[in-house]
């Protein structure tokens, strides 16, 4: 963008309404503009990733009371946790593998300790 401001200047400078310097100024100043807008829309994109972003300590902390609840739990608070922690499931047989994609969401709600079964 630094660029882009840099030749805006110098066509500012040499442009007239018709000239082909003064069609190229209103196309640097459009893509300036576009390009601030995509940042603008990424920076609070950004700001709103990070409020759902958890460390790793966080998670350490519950998965070390995640045991003692689970065996509390019922089987119907048991499949709920799950639901609530597994968005997918993918299954290879061919290679015999899987993979799980977890929410983050549930995640953060475990680290926050809101525990299905827990006292209100």
């Amino acid at each position: 963008m630094a660029e882009d401001h840099r030749r805006l200047r110098q066509l500012v400078a040499t442009a007239t309404d018709r000239t082909p310097a003064a069609e190229r100024l209103a196309e640097l100043h459009e893509r300036i503009a576009s390009a601030e807008r995509r940042l603008a829309l990424v920076q609070k994109q950004l700001e709103q990733a990070s409020g759902r972003l958890i460390d790793e300590e966080a998670v350490a902390r519950a998965l070390e009371r995640f045991d003692p609840v689970w065996e509390s739990l019922s089987r119907y608070e048991q499949a709920r946790l799950l639901r609530l922690l597994i968005e997918r499931i993918d299954y290879d047989g061919r290679k015999g593998a899987i993979w799980i994609t977890f929410h983050a969401s549930g995640i953060k709600t475990l680290a926050d300790g809101n525990f299905p079964g827990d006292a209100p």
